[in-house]
């Protein structure tokens, strides 16, 4: 090979690094030389990204892009970009100059919070009425219709007219619910 190493004695070698590779062959005190130069194509440089989490509703659009480079995704569809909208493992096989490289990706939804204050309602002048959006693991928003920020606990006490909106959210997931307190 190019660093003059020796290779062995056999007919044949099995090569796996680029380099120029000589070979001597002697027979009956005759010898006769030849070399080959190879080179290793890198192929496709793809990325699909990690395996990730989305939000229902949410769709992720998987870029393969590499010039010169022809696709084939799990479903058989050929463009270098893929639109997810469902949960799964997704792979797709980039071929260029005889070489070929393949990448996935496993997406999962995550489920939104569910988030229920109740009815619109009305109340007597003196009565209050306590909001509750508990949810396991949840941070909270919550918003009076004067866009103020109501703090963020699971539950607030309500004793003024208006309309009450919190936002929910869970695994980056997020709901919203209001209810108007006449």
């Amino acid at each position: 090979n190019n660093s003059n190493t020796s290779l062995g004695g056999g007919a044949s070698i099995n090569i796996n690094q680029p380099g120029t590779y000589l070979v001597s062959v002697t027979v009956n005190n005759c010898t006769t030389i030849d070399s080959i130069t190879i080179n290793y194509d890198p192929g496709p440089l793809i990325s699909l990204g990690n395996d990730t989490s989305l939000c229902f509703g949410e769709t992720l659009l998987l870029n393969a892009t590499t010039p010169n480079a022809t696709y084939l995704w799990q479903d058989g569809s050929t463009s270098s970009t893929f639109n997810v909208n469902q949960q799964g493992t997704f792979w797709v096989e980039a071929f260029e100059n005889n070489c070929t490289t393949t990448d996935s990706i496993t997406v999962s939804y995550n489920a939104d919070p569910i988030v229920a204050l109740g009815n619109d309602t009305t109340l007597c002048i003196g009565e209050s009425l306590i909001l509750n959006a508990t949810t396991t693991n949840a941070t909270y928003l919550w918003q009076n219709n004067s866009n103020t920020s109501l703090g963020g606990g699971a539950s607030i006490n309500i004793n003024q007219p208006g309309t009450y909106l919190v936002s929910v959210t869970v695994n980056n997931c997020t709901t919203i619910d209001s209810i108007t307190i006449n």
